[in-house]
C-alpha cells in the first residue's frame, strides 16, 4: 500500500460455466481505508465478506411463491464473524435487469417473497462494519 492513508477500491468479477447450476456470475467490490503497514509488516485488509446461506432444495433451488429466509454471514479477511453497522439486500428476479430492496431482520437475513413465476434470483448486499484499527 502506499505510505499515505487513503480510500481504495477492488472489484472483481466471475462468470463460471456450464458445469455451475447456482452462482454462475459473481460480482464483488469492497471501498475500504488503509495504509502502508510498514517495513517487513503484513496487515490484514479492512475488507467484509458476505457469505449467502440460503436452504435449498435437493436441485439447488427455491420454490417460486414463497417466502424465504437467507440467513447473511459476515466475516473479515482471516474469518472472524462480524456484526454488521449497517446491512441492506437487494434481489433481482430477472437476472440483475432491475433491483428491489428486501427486508433484513435481525438475525442478519433477507427476507425474499419469490414471484410465483420466478425462474431465477441474484442477490446483493451492502454491508459496513465498524472500523478497526491495528
Amino acid at each position: 500500500m502506499p505510505s499515505r492513508p487513503g480510500v481504495y477500491r477492488i472489484a472483481t468479477s466471475v462468470v463460471r460455466g456450464a458445469a455451475f447450476d447456482v452462482s454462475t456470475r459473481i460480482d464483488a467490490e469492497w471501498t475500504f481505508r488503509s495504509a502502508h503497514a510498514g517495513d517487513g509488516q503484513a496487515s490484514a485488509l479492512d475488507v467484509v465478506f458476505v457469505r449467502f446461506l440460503p436452504r435449498l432444495d435437493a436441485d439447488d433451488s427455491a420454490k417460486a411463491g414463497h417466502v424465504q429466509l437467507v440467513p447473511l454471514q459476515l466475516q473479515d479477511q482471516r474469518g472472524a464473524a462480524l456484526r454488521p453497522k449497517r446491512l441492506s439486500a437487494e434481489v433481482s428476479h430477472d437476472e440483475g435487469r432491475t433491483w428491489r430492496q428486501v427486508p433484513v431482520v435481525a438475525a442478519h437475513a433477507a427476507v425474499l417473497a419469490h414471484p410465483k413465476n420466478a425462474s431465477t434470483v441474484s442477490l446483493r448486499v451492502s454491508a459496513a462494519t465498524p472500523s478497526r484499527r491495528r
